[in-house]
């Protein structure tokens, strides 16, 4: 969970999950450790706040996008969003994957 609090500070199992969705897929093979750092933060921040992200690393020529694709509620009536994760690589190479969340009492759980 996440955004829940009144600090809105992260609990541990949440940074997990979302960056076990990215990690060992094609887009976490291909990012060094601060892009994918910087990809799960873009990550978190676009499911907690509904608006896009975007991360440029010019050592690495990596270009990072997020948005939210699809806010819905699930059958518990909780407030859902779809977050799709846009990767270009230095080469042109364009890697894409998807994270949902729904807020529930404690936060944003993945």
């Amino acid at each position: 969970m996440f955004g829940g609090g009144t600090g809105g500070h992260v609990a541990g199992g949440i940074i997990g999950a979302v960056v076990g969705g990215v990690i060992g897929n094609q887009i976490g093979r291909a990012l060094d450790e601060e892009d994918r750092r910087q990809l799960e933060q873009m990550t978190r921040r676009t499911i907690t706040t509904g608006g896009g992200q975007t991360y440029r690393n010019r050592k690495t020529g990596v270009v990072a996008k997020t948005r939210v694709t699809k806010q819905n509620k699930n059958a518990k009536g909780e407030a859902c969003r779809t977050v799709e994760q846009e990767v270009v690589l230095k080469d042109g190479t364009v890697n894409r994957d998807t994270v949902s969340a729904c807020r529930g009492p404690n936060g944003w759980v993945v």
